[in-house]
């Protein structure tokens, strides 16, 4: 492994990307502990955890289909945060489960879309942004980044 010097341009991305990221975190934990965020598994709702939601974060399913999990959460909630990876199964998920929970998940769709953004090509699940952004505050602060070569 060779260590490189990163530019400045380069080290205020990281920078920015990664205050937009703890920024991102900190709003939707306020946002959490009045409305819950739905996700796919376990791993999801360890990483939302590790970046310090506290309120009740709901795993995908429980045994029951789409359908039957939407029309329970329609019952028990007036709003949701849909938090569906953006790989190409959470893609298709969240065309399906978004029109199920039609109503109560819109206002907070921005959150998936930032997310994604700032996540850029690195990282595709939420159960990996946590190691995203130690990744980033490491090459951040160290200065360097490191690259196989």
């Amino acid at each position: 492994m060779n260590k490189i010097v990163l530019k400045e341009s380069v080290k205020e991305d990281l920078r920015d990307r990664l205050e937009a990221l703890e920024e991102l975190f900190r709003v939707l934990s306020d946002l959490n502990r009045k409305v819950p965020v739905i996700v796919e598994g376990k791993n999801d709702v360890i990483a939302l955890r590790r970046l310090g939601l506290e309120g009740e974060i709901i795993q995908l399913h429980g045994g029951k289909n789409l359908y039957e999990f939407s029309e329970e959460i329609h019952e028990r909630f007036e709003q949701v945060v849909l938090l569906i990876d953006w790989d190409r199964k959470g893609e298709i998920l969240i065309k399906t489960l978004g029109d199920y929970l039609s109503g109560l998940w819109e206002g907070y769709r921005t959150f998936r879309e930032t997310l994604r953004l700032l996540c850029r090509d690195e990282v595709f699940e939420i159960e990996e942004v946590p190691a995203l952004m130690e990744r980033l505050k490491r090459q951040w602060r160290g200065n360097s980044c490191e690259t196989a070569v």
